[in-house]
């Protein structure tokens, strides 16, 4: 049985581009670029808030840039803008993954994840961003978001920090 079958709980770890206060709750997902795709959420918040601070704390505000359109999903119907460069995103994903990781929480290898992350925006109608082509974005924050059945919830936000290195 697939892990991500064994609940109705997750997280996720995402940029929004849509303002959204804390705690805030409503039935749709702010629009956000996904940094670490949906994993059960069966874990004590703190260790997620532990591993996100730890990787905030080293990385640097950075820009990228909405590029692209493009189709995902299994019947290529999903809007996407893609978001370049796409090494920036990807090496923020990894750190990610590794700080869950050692804290336990991993997700499977057939997930959207490591080599087959892919940085990118879905766009639906109930979007209040509308993104253009070319607009420079400024990655400052990771959103710990929680997901079930019926709503969306951001349960925390970790600012980036780190300094730059010479």
């Amino acid at each position: 049985m697939n892990e991500l079958n064994k609940t109705d709980e997750y997280a996720y770890l995402a940029y929004l581009t849509e303002p959204r206060r804390v705690g805030e709750r409503t039935k749709r997902s702010p629009q956000h670029m996904t940094l670490v795709p949906p994993f059960p959420f069966n874990i004590p918040l703190v260790k997620i808030q532990e591993a996100v601070h730890d990787v905030a704390a080293d990385t640097r505000v950075f820009q990228v840039k909405v590029a692209e359109e493009a189709k995902f999903g299994p019947t290529q119907g999903i809007d996407v803008k893609i978001i370049r460069p796409v090494n920036l995103v990807k090496a923020l994903h990894y750190q990610l993954m590794y700080s869950l990781a050692s804290r336990g929480i991993s997700l499977p290898a057939d997930r959207f994840v490591y080599d087959n992350f892919m940085p990118h925006i879905t766009i639906k109608p109930s979007h209040t961003t509308d993104l253009a082509k070319g607009q420079i974005l400024n990655i400052d924050h990771i959103a710990i978001m929680h997901k079930d059945k019926g709503h969306r919830t951001l349960l925390a936000r970790e600012e980036l920090s780190g300094e730059t290195t010479s």
